[in-house]
């Protein structure tokens, strides 16, 4: 993912928390997850933080020169750092107040220059800035101190803009109409309420943003905004929007949910995605047809935290270049659902995030006409922050996955898994079935493909430094050839294949595996496997 990874690579601990935030309650199963706070209180090993996340906000006389995408890459290929740097000031946004972390075990770090470097828990003050990495045993593991000097402090409101049409109390309505014209503006925000709206129109056919970052993860200049813990629920709505950098329906805030029930939703404006949550808010979508044709716009985009985003049934497409259908920093669940990406990834998988799909149609034909771009359907990538047992993972179980141009996975510098049941997978791009890449010299790639009832074809191509584990389960046949795609002789991670009873490898080229567990079948066809202690295995 090097053109949608560029703008959060260069300060990867610092950035990581703009989409891995998770303001949850104290009570919620914090496991596997990185929250951002400003340190209220400390006693002993305890802290109280308010969580929120250490953001760059942009100035308005540069906006409009830095459209950025909905992954944190502008398209003018400035990277994320860069941009702070150059037009915009550091700015703690608190999102939820109070949580109280207990920090005895946790390894301790603190940021200088852009550099993690070793610290004790004393150096934890008030008035610090920290991130906590939580474990599976829903621990504190790892603590970053951010920032030590006082941070100018700021609430969501003021990065979300003013609002057409505004409510704030419980009430029905059917056939209304909401508009937008203007800069910075929603055509209609429901605020701390619980709405149900049916057969009305949103549109916003005009205004830019002053802010991408504002409009990217607060939901600034959208078309319909949800927030502050909201209950937003829309059936057979039209939400449209023309508008650069205009999202269509944005769900923001901690116990915010919006449900769609039918209807549709198209931008047609770069940087202008068709549903988004974050700072842990939620998305049900039944039915719905979703639809974005501008570059630097995802259909469906869900940070961590939250409820993320389930989908049943429904359509939806995207047509703009550097526009996954699916960009998964959160959790993204689906069930008979139809995705297809015309010039972009299907699916992108970022850091801990999670698309699980069950008998979708997934269709990718991404265009590859710049040469950092990674061809592929899916796409799987982390940036080697804390903590080290974050994985992505991207499980599929019936449907079909097609694949017309590149490769159908690509993973860079993720620690994941894939997960394929009784999909009709179709390679139609003469690409690798998998390639696993690292690239960030503190992270290696490692990969867990799982398939189960499944027919795979194609090569796994993997380098030097990363990892795979194939297992091939319940009657499944691979056929392919698993390969280094480097001629380095030392190895740090290890290629591990193991075929269970019953299931069958066909090999089509000469393949490298360090350890083979073979209780199937293998078809050799006149190539050979060699294993890591030099053996070569032959028919």
């Amino acid at each position: 993912m090097k053109k949608i990874k560029a703008g959060l690579a260069a300060v990867a601990v610092l950035v990581f928390a703009v989409c891995s935030i998770n303001p949850v309650p104290e009570e919620r199963n914090l496991s596997n997850t990185v929250l951002t706070g400003q340190v209220m209180q400390v006693e002993d090993t305890v802290v109280t933080l308010d969580l929120g996340e250490l953001a760059w906000l942009q100035t308005s006389e540069t906006a409009e020169d830095e459209v950025r995408s909905h992954e944190g890459a502008p398209l003018n290929g400035m990277n994320s750092q860069q941009a702070a740097q150059n037009t915009a000031a550091q700015t703690f946004v608190s999102w939820e107040q109070g949580a109280v972390l207990d920090l005895s075990g946790a390894q301790v770090f603190t940021v200088t220059a852009g550099q993690a470097e070793p610290a004790v828990l004393q150096d934890v003050l008030p008035q610090d800035i920290v991130s906590v990495a939580v474990d599976s045993d829903n621990l504190a593991a790892v603590v970053t101190i951010l920032a030590s000097d006082e941070q100018e402090r700021a609430e969501p409101e003021a990065l979300q803009g003013t609002a057409a049409n505004t409510t704030k109390e419980d009430h029905s309505e059917r056939g209304a109409e909401y508009r937008s014209l203007s800069d910075d503006e929603n055509a209609l925000r429901v605020a701390s309420a619980t709405v149900n709206l049916r057969n009305v129109r949103v549109e916003k056919s005009d205004g830019i943003t002053s802010n991408s970052y504002g409009s990217s993860h607060y939901g600034l200049n959208a078309t319909l905004l949800a927030t502050g813990g909201a209950q937003l629920t829309l059936s057979n709505g039209i939400v449209n929007s023309s508008a650069s950098s205009g999202n269509g329906v944005f769900s923001h805030g901690a116990g915010t949910m919006v449900y769609l029930n039918g209807g549709a939703v198209t931008t047609t404006g770069d940087g202008a995605g068709g549903v988004q949550t974050a700072g842990g808010a939620g998305v049900y979508a039944k039915g719905a047809t979703i639809i974005t044709a501008g570059d630097a716009a995802a259909v469906i985009r869900a940070c961590s935290g939250g409820s993320g985003v389930q989908l049943e049934g429904g359509t939806y497409t995207s047509g703009g270049y550097e526009s996954p259908v699916i960009y998964a920093a959160g959790a993204v669940n689906a069930r008979n659902a139809a995705f297809t990406a015309n010039n972009s990834q299907t699916v992108v998988v970022e850091g801990s995030g999670s698309a699980v799909l069950e008998n979708c149609d997934v269709t990718g034909k991404m265009s590859g006409t710049q040469a950092d771009e990674e061809v592929c359907t899916v796409a799987i990538f982390s940036h080697g922050e804390f903590p080290e047992n974050k994985q992505g993972r991207f499980s599929m179980s019936g449907g079909s996955l097609t694949s017309r141009s590149g490769d159908i996975f690509h993973v860079t510098d993720a620690v994941c898994t894939i997960e394929l049941k009784n999909v009709t997978v179709n390679n139609e791009g003469e690409g690798a079935l998998l390639r696993v890449v690292s690239e960030d010299e503190s992270r290696a790639a490692s990969v867990s493909l799982t398939a189960q009832k499944q027919e795979l074809s194609g090569n796994i191509l993997v380098d030097s430094t990363s990892a795979l584990q194939l297992e091939l389960t319940d009657g499944s046949r691979c056929t392919g050839a698993v390969q280094r795609t480097d001629q380095r002789t030392e190895t740090s991670g290890d290629i591990t294949v193991h075929v269970s009873q019953g299931c069958t490898w066909s090999l089509t080229g000469n393949s490298v595996v360090d350890t083979l567990d073979n209780e199937g079948t293998i078809q050799y066809n006149g190539y050979s496997i060699t294993l890591a202690d030099g053996t070569v295995l032959t028919a």
